[in-house]
């Protein structure tokens, strides 16, 4: 059923896409002859057609002859070309890790619906003057890496999207990657494979602490089945200098039999290269992970086990979201986190 389910949100898209660049045109086609013509069931393309009238961009007659509606055209011609999701990295030093696998692919889906694109850098005294812009018909904002002192400041605002987690008690759609997932499948694998000291190397910032404690919260709860566990959390401030310095002072005090896991931005390949410094062998030796990995480190370290970035997922949602907003002017109550795919080159198939 979810196959099915999924089936029919990939056509609605297509029709969806197809509809505003003017290449499905009325009068539609009766679903028996159309789906034929999509090579598809009539029962999938009627579930497709539900999801577009749910979305008031079609309509149908008492005898589910669909049209597409006047509200559909309305928007089109008077949103449409005027809109902009507009991408907010914060950073305390106007500095953010680069995004580029990322800001390409929502671009590429955006560009799909004639929806612009931008990415813009925020420090602490523009983000003040951001949240009082309400631009809320033209621009949809996605927020990422928003400490949490501001975030409440945001939750009155119709069109804004936290990419992360929120804080407790603050109501705002979001996207966010379940690396929390990722981490405990990582430490479980480990622990499977005998490596009994773990180091978790995580960036300062406004999740260090929810991912520090829910890292030393499953290590402790694996102390019942796993015998002799040691573990560490080390927080990385940002600077390449730092980051370098850190990484070259733990690698002075990993041993063999040990693990690391890196958590994005922090490269994995850093670590490696100060392993094999000192003639440690990875990841036979000692095993290094990347979480929140993306593509091109897949390419640069091919030993590797890397939990990836879910790019064309995330891109795929933002552009779902910003097309509903744009056409119906109302911002979906998104809560929804997406898991990261496990890569082991050392396994068949991979």
């Amino acid at each position: 059923m979810n196959f099915l389910k999924k089936r029919a949100e990939h056509l609605a898209e297509y029709l969806r896409d197809a509809m505003g660049k003017g290449i499905i045109r009325e009068p539609l086609p009766p679903i028996r002859e159309w789906s034929k013509q999509l090579n598809v069931s009539s029962h999938t393309l009627h579930d497709a057609l539900t999801i577009l009238k749910n979305g008031g961009m079609i309509g149908s007659t008492p005898r589910e002859k669909f049209y597409i509606t006047r509200k559909f055209y309305k928007l089109k011609r008077l949103q449409h070309h005027q809109a902009i999701v507009r991408f907010i990295g914060y950073s305390k030093h106007n500095q953010i890790t680069s995004l580029a696998e990322i800001l390409v692919a929502i671009s590429q889906k955006l560009a799909t619906h004639d929806i612009k694109f931008s990415f813009e850098r925020y420090n602490e005294q523009k983000i003040k003057s951001l949240y009082k812009e309400r631009n809320y018909s033209s621009e949809l904002l996605l927020l990422a890496s928003i400490p949490f002192n501001y975030q409440k400041r945001f939750s009155s605002h119709k069109n804004v999207i936290l990419i992360g987690m929120p804080a407790e008690g603050i109501n705002i759609p979001y996207i966010s990657i379940d690396i929390k997932s990722a981490i405990r499948d990582a430490v479980l694998m480990l622990l499977l494979h005998n490596f009994k000291r773990l180091n978790l190397l995580i960036r300062s910032g406004s999740q260090q602490h929810l991912i520090k404690n829910f890292f030393n919260q499953i290590c402790y709860n694996a102390t019942s089945t796993f015998k002799n566990i040691r573990w560490r959390v080390v927080i990385i401030p940002p600077g390449l200098y730092n980051e370098n310095n850190t990484i070259r002072q733990l690698a002075k005090t990993v041993e063999k039999g040990d693990a690391v896991l890196t958590v994005a931005p922090i490269p994995p390949g850093l670590v490696v290269m100060a392993l094999a410094a000192r003639g440690i062998i990875v990841p036979t030796e000692v095993n290094v992970i990347g979480i929140n990995s993306f593509p091109s480190h897949i390419q640069t370290l091919p030993l590797l086990t890397h939990y990836l970035y879910p790019v064309e997922r995330f891109a795929r949602e933002i552009s779902l979201i910003a097309f509903h907003y744009f056409q119906s002017g109302v911002l979906p109550l998104v809560h929804k986190e997406i898991p990261l795919r496990q890569v082991n080159p050392l396994l068949k198939g991979y």
